[in-house]
């Protein structure tokens, strides 16, 4: 008789004791009652689950005698991560079955483990037991790449190997790679847990990398993946194949044969390397030229040692280049050497010699039952080559033929032939290639030779360099250009053999044709030169409702290059006349330009807004007519303290610092002008900015060259600055700093004190006093609060009050600008970013947003000028647009990817005036702005 395993046996073996004994029966004593007990017996008392997951068994509860009470049901002692749980967990009445569900966490470490379930009833004493419990891993599959990387030409395949690592897991494992470029098709052989992916490039699959992703799958286990990064190459330009004759050669042992390796070419330029395989020990091979750039043939030489057994062997002849591969087979017959006999093998090929140059090559003697002197004797060798042997008559087993090649020798592939005779034996043979090449030189040529552009406009051409026997970089400049033409080759100097030069034509250069001249320069080589002709003609003259003048700006003001957008549009070149563009806006639109500071220094310019917008700033760029120069003097100065004085006389202004005196104002604008002069000083302690005298000059218009009266701020048209206090609010604990400037009716100003960042809110400032003001001057009172990140990573919010009379002040800030996200929309052919921006009420009328890259040589910038007639109430976002189909732009203009990008966004508002893109000079405007730095992610 057998028991299923319980909790509690001894109960049961007691009561089948009682009736063994006699208890019970006919006519016999009363049994004794059967105690009050209970079992608990368990399906299974070894489980086992997956981590993660869950398994159940079942508890089954027997009553024995008269108990009918509730047995509560519970587990102990379990491993961590595990639980166990009685459903439901007491039992009631008569005999019962209840679920134990065990759950292994993801988390526990698989292995054996045990646990204790135990069973309580009132009055009667626990039961307790055992459970084995197996915590096995959840199946899973891994998946890896070897290798990793790897490339393919276009029209090529590739494989690459896909390893499946399985845990728990033996099911059908599906294997797929997507992923693949256009023109890029994959397959996948599978054997056992090996998958072999073949990659097949299409002969017009772009050139590139890319990411292909291998993906495992299969029922059960959640998916793996690998990747295998991809380079697709350029096809090998055109074919070729490879020929030998003769195809059998007889050599005997100690001797040397002869053979003509020939290379048919189609379309195929590249070297081609030559190389012999299958060759035994002690034969050696030799070509004249063992890489051919144009050349169609060349000897090859097969040397065979004394010691090679006689016997037929089977050679290819292999020519290579890139991936390409073609092979020729040679069938190679060694006979046995006569007695008394030696053969000839050059060391190397022949080196090529310049002309007028000198080389050697060493020549083996292989002896066969001969000691005695061998004379070698030299044929072959072209007019202009003379020869030396040394020793010659030896009887040693080397000797050195030197070939010195004359400056008049014709470059060019020659057949030489030693031969080598003693007494009494046959003479041997070995052949060799003499290339006698030119004179290291290069020259280049224009293509094409003539263009034309309009002034303002501009064009490329290339220049091409024909090298011969020079690999070293080549240097290019360009010169004859005339006055508003500027050109520059980006790729100077080259070891390749062309390069792009690019010429810029402002609208100021005269018409007509001019000879520029491309010269040639490197070390080792004569300069060589070519002539490109340029033609500038007469643009179309531009017309419009907007019309952007740059006629009296600066040199490095005025654009090279101007187009326009028609609200959403497609950008159009425009052209000028006299630095003058005009071009057509319905209700909004942009205007783009650039601008040249150097070489190789570049700005592009953009400014977005609505038509009035457009207009009024197109005449705004700039000085609108001829300016002039004024000169002057200061007396006065604080020479102790880093005393200095500003003087402006309208937009023009000059810093005199002391010890100096002299000052010049240049650009000064036409017309009455205001002069104001501040004589400051500055704290050694702080740093502060300190204004203690002033002088204002109303109604002047001095000529061109003129000297102005001494400005003594000791003299009594010197006044002293009033002081006020302004309180800065909504600081939020930030640094901040004060500036005062006060600008007259004519456009004059000075700036009147500032202060380092400080933590201080209540300030004083500088002023101008009311009895000292004429109608039109206004004061400008701005607080910045800035939180710094480093020099390029900062935060700043700045608040600005115009007023006229200088009064106690209050400056609201506005609130942080929010962060804006950037992102890349292309790398090429230029560099073209993306920013976001949300708009906030403080900031809602005019956005600026700049990029910078390089230094020295290499300088790109990028400005975004935006305003809310453009934009509206929508969130800032902009992309540098795309101008590569913009007649004249050239690439070289643009953001260049592969340099790190820093940018300035600012936002700004104000409560005053219209909704132009500047804020108005009206007392009592409050402007806000908040700006941030940073790199470009």
């Amino acid at each position: 008789m057998s028991f299923p395993r319980s909790i509690r046996v001894s109960s049961i073996i007691a009561a089948a004791l009682l009736v063994a004994c006699g208890g019970g029966g006919d006519g016999g004593t009363p049994p004794n009652p059967i105690p009050s007990d209970f079992t608990v017996t368990l399906s299974s008392s070894t489980i086992s689950v997956v981590a993660g997951a869950s398994t159940s068994i079942t508890a089954t509860i027997a009553r024995a005698g008269s108990f009918t009470g509730t047995v509560d049901l519970s587990a102990e002692s379990l491993p961590t991560g595990v639980t166990a749980v009685f459903t439901p967990a007491q039992v009631t009445s008569g005999t019962t079955q209840t679920s134990l569900a065990v759950t292994a966490t993801a988390a526990v470490v698989p292995g054996n483990y045990t646990f204790t379930i135990r069973g309580r009833a009132s009055g009667i004493a626990d039961r307790t037991a055992s459970v084995a419990v197996t915590v096995t891993a959840p199946p899973r599959i891994a998946l890896a790449t070897s290798p990793a990387t790897g490339s393919v030409a276009q029209g090529a395949s590739t494989t690459f190997s896909a390893t499946l690592t399985r845990t728990n897991f033996t099911g059908a494992v599906s294997i797929a790679a997507t992923g693949a470029p256009a023109g890029v098709t994959t397959s996948v052989t599978t054997a056992g847990d090996v998958s072999t992916v073949t990659v097949t490039a299409g002969a017009a699959a772009a050139v590139g990398t890319s990411t292909l992703t291998v993906t495992a799958s299969g029922t059960g286990v959640a998916n793996a993946t690998a990747t295998y990064g991809l380079t697709v190459t350029a096809a090998p330009a055109g074919s070729f194949t490879v020929a030998v004759a003769p195809t059998t050669l007889s050599v005997q042992q100690g001797a040397n044969g002869q053979a003509t390796v020939s290379i048919t070419r189609t379309n195929f330029t590249a070297p081609i390397s030559l190389s012999v395989t299958g060759a035994p020990a002690g034969v050696t091979s030799a070509f004249g030229q063992s890489t051919l750039n144009t050349e169609t043939s060349t000897p090859l030489t097969l040397a065979v040692a004394g010691t090679v057994a006689p016997g037929t062997y089977p050679l290819s002849v292999v020519a290579s280049s890139g991936s390409a591969t073609q092979t020729a087979s040679l069938s190679l017959t060694v006979t046995a050497a006569p007695a008394g006999s030696i053969s000839l093998a050059l060391a190397a090929a022949i080196p090529a010699i310049p002309q007028g140059s000198s080389a050697g090559v060493t020549v083996n003697i292989t002896r066969a039952n001969f000691a005695g002197a061998v004379t070698l004797v030299v044929a072959g060798a072209p007019a202009g080559v003379t020869t030396n042997i040394s020793p010659n008559g030896t009887t040693t087993n080397q000797s050195v033929v030197s070939f010195t090649v004359g400056a008049a020798t014709a470059p060019g592939s020659y057949g030489i032939t030693i031969t080598g005779s003693g007494t009494g034996i046959p003479d041997a043979t070995v052949t060799g290639t003499l290339v006698v090449t030119a004179i290291p030189a290069i020259a280049i040529s224009v293509a094409p030779a003539a263009d034309s552009t309009q002034a303002g406009g501009s064009l490329t051409f290339t220049v091409n360099i024909a090298r011969t026997n020079f690999t070293a970089p080549v240097s290019l400049a360009v010169s004859g250009a005339p006055a508003g033409v500027t050109t520059s080759v980006p790729t100077s100097p080259t070891s390749g053999n062309s390069a792009t030069v690019n010429v810029v034509v402002s609208g100021a250069t005269a018409l007509g044709t001019y000879p520029l001249t491309i010269s040639a320069t490197a070390t080792g080589v004569a300069n060589a030169a070519a002539t490109f002709s340029l033609k500038v003609i007469q643009p179309p003259v531009s017309s419009g409702n907007v019309t952007w003048s740059f006629g009296f700006c600066g040199a490095a003001e005025q654009p090279i290059w101007v187009a326009a957008q028609n609200a959403t549009g497609s950008w159009q070149r425009v052209t000028g006349v006299a630095n003058s563009y005009s071009f057509s806006i319905s209700a909004n639109g942009g205007v783009a330009y650039v601008t040249q500071n150097g070489a190789d220094d570049y700005s592009l310019n953009l400014f977005y807004g609505s038509l009035s917008e457009l207009q009024a700033r197109g005449g705004a760029v700039c000085p609108t007519a001829a300016t002039k120069t004024v000169l002057g003097s200061v007396a006065g100065l604080n020479a102790g303290a880093l005393g200095r004085a500003q003087v402006t006389l309208g937009s023009a202004s000059a810093i005199v610092v002391a010890p100096s005196t002299a000052f010049t104002l240049s650009e000064v604008a036409s017309g009455v002008l205001d002069l104001v002069a501040a004589r400051s000083t500055t704290n050694l302690s702080t740093f502060a900015t300190v204004t203690d005298k002033l002088i204002i000059r109303r109604g002047l218009n001095p000529a061109n060259g003129s000297t102005l009266p001494v400005l003594d701020f000791n003299a009594a048209e010197a006044f002293d600055p009033d002081v006020k206090s302004v309180s800065i609010t909504n600081a939020n604990g930030e640094m901040v700093s004060v500036s005062t400037v006060y600008s007259t009716g004519t456009g004059s100003s000075a700036l009147l004190g500032s202060d380092l960042p400080a933590v201080t809110t209540t300030r004083s400032f500088y002023a101008v006093p009311t009895a000292k003001q004429a109608t039109g001057d206004l004061h400008l009172l701005s607080g910045s609060a800035i939180v710094s990140g480093g020099s390029s990573n900062a935060t700043v919010r700045t608040a600005t009050l115009v007023f006229k009379d200088a009064v106690n002040q209050t400056l609201p800030l506005g609130a942080t600008l929010a962060t804006p996200i950037f992102s890349t929309v292309a790398t090429s052919p230029y560099l073209r970013p993306r920013i976001t921006l949300a708009q906030q009420a403080d900031y809602s009328r005019f956005w600026i947003v700049g990029y910078t890259q390089g230094s020295g040589s290499l300088t790109r910038a990028a400005t975004v000028l935006m305003t809310q007639g453009y934009l509206g109430s929508a969130a800032f976002d902009h992309t540098i647009p795309d101008f590569s189909g913009v007649n004249g732009w050239l690439n070289t203009w643009g953001l260049q990817a592969g340099t790190s990008v820093t940018y300035l966004v600012s936002a700004s508002g104000w409560t005053l005036g219209g909704g132009g893109s500047s804020a108005p000079n009206v007392e009592g405007t409050l402007i806000r702005s908040g700006s941030r730095t940073g790199v470009v992610p």
